[in-house]
């Protein structure tokens, strides 16, 4: 094989690399998504539609943002899973320090770029205006109906309303952000006693599934808040 066929074999692999990434870009649906609808100048339907409060051109930098910090945030919570499991099975065959600490870690890294992406994004929230139409929707919206009918737990759903029905968007991001400090704070504490080979108490791991399991959920209802107020009303 020749050097330009190799250039436009690799050439292709990367554009379908490319294409791939920003294909899952393109739906946000878990943690913290579709705020970028709420400031100018607003932003494009999840399906490719118009509901008359986006304006289609501005998917823009905040989303891609706003997905990645949620791309950090469900994968420590998808290493946490492994690392309950580790502390679990200790019980039976012994703690594996080394995979242990090799989990925590991978945790601390996505946690931290996690916090640092969400600092950035309520930084532009805070210098980029809201998009009144938006606001007026989510401050129109039957919160209490809205919970009610999906099920939601009450306690982690009104934090998200006392931000949502007064159209405080930004705070959203601001407790977002505060949230991967907290998360950040436990894990460090973890990471000093497991670097002294021990094992932590088991009421701190509880702590930290219980900041873990609620930061996910607040992150989720806050995606679903805005996807039934903003764009399932015109679908």
């Amino acid at each position: 094989m020749n050097k330009k066929n190799k250039a436009l074999i690799i050439g292709a692999i990367l554009g379908m690399v490319l294409m791939a990434n920003l294909s899952i870009k393109s739906y946000p649906r878990f943690h913290g998504n579709f705020g970028e609808c709420t400031v100018e100048p607003g932003c494009e339907g999840v399906d490719g539609s118009s509901t008359g409060v986006y304006i289609p051109e501005s998917s823009g930098i905040l989303k891609i943002y706003i997905i990645d910090g949620a791309g950090y945030v469900l994968n420590t919570y998808s290493h946490l899973g492994t690392f309950l499991r580790l502390i679990e099975m200790s019980e039976l065959n012994g703690p594996d320090y080394g995979k242990m600490r090799e989990t925590l870690y991978s945790m601390i890294e996505d946690m931290e770029r996690a916090r640092d992406t969400y600092y950035i994004v309520h930084s532009l929230m805070q210098s980029t205006p809201y998009k009144q139409s938006v606001i007026e929707r989510l401050k129109a919206f039957d919160y209490d109906g809205f919970r009610e009918t999906s099920g939601l737990s009450s306690v982690v759903f009104e934090r998200v309303k006392e931000y949502l029905e007064c159209g405080d968007v930004r705070g959203v991001y601001a407790a977002v952000h505060k949230n991967t400090g907290n998360i950040l704070d436990q894990l460090y504490v973890l990471k000093d006693i497991l670097e002294a080979d021990k094992l932590p108490h088991i009421s701190q791991v509880w702590r930290l599934n219980q900041t873990f399991t609620e930061t996910v959920l607040f992150g989720s209802y806050f995606s679903q808040v805005m996807y039934q107020s903003l764009i399932a009303p015109d679908k």
